[in-house]
């Protein structure tokens, strides 16, 4: 599904969302920001293969 948005001067501009989320693990040991960002930056092009308007939820290490 596309979605558009017109623009001052009328002209429309269709665009599609692809999203990676994750959670950052703070117990029993903080991980690294960049290790949360790394899952996060992965689950984003997991979505971006598995097509347009997509999102993915990366599970924590060690979780399902």
């Amino acid at each position: 599904r596309h979605q558009a948005v017109r623009l001052p001067g009328g002209a429309e501009v269709a665009f599609t969302v692809s999203v990676g989320c994750t959670a950052r693990r703070l117990l029993p040991q903080p991980e690294s920001l960049m290790q949360t960002l790394a899952r996060a930056d992965k689950a984003l092009y997991d979505a971006k293969h598995q097509g347009r308007d997509r999102w993915v939820a990366q599970a924590l290490p060690g979780k399902g």
